[in-house]
């Protein structure tokens, strides 16, 4: 399983892929101090999980989510909570 949590990801990621992993759960707070993330790619992966909250007031210009081959998908509501 893999598990992103808050400060996991440094201020200046630009981009997050994750292949081939069982379990993918990002958690509450973990995108929230980015400071310009662009791409998101999770492919491959069994079971993602975004939490509420996952990114909170995010101030950005443009975001790519690509997510492909999941066998479930769960985006809890306000995983984007106040983006900008």
């Amino acid at each position: 399983a893999f598990h992103l949590r808050d400060g996991d990801l440094p201020a200046n990621t630009d981009t997050l892929i994750v292949t081939g992993a069982q379990e993918v759960v990002i958690e509450m707070s973990s995108m929230s101090g980015l400071k310009d993330v662009r791409h998101i790619h999770l492919t491959s992966n069994q079971f993602v999980t975004m939490k509420s909250f996952t990114a909170v007031d995010l101030n950005i210009v443009n975001l790519y989510i690509d997510i492909k081959w999941c066998t479930s998908l769960d985006i809890e509501p306000q995983a984007f909570n106040k983006l900008r």
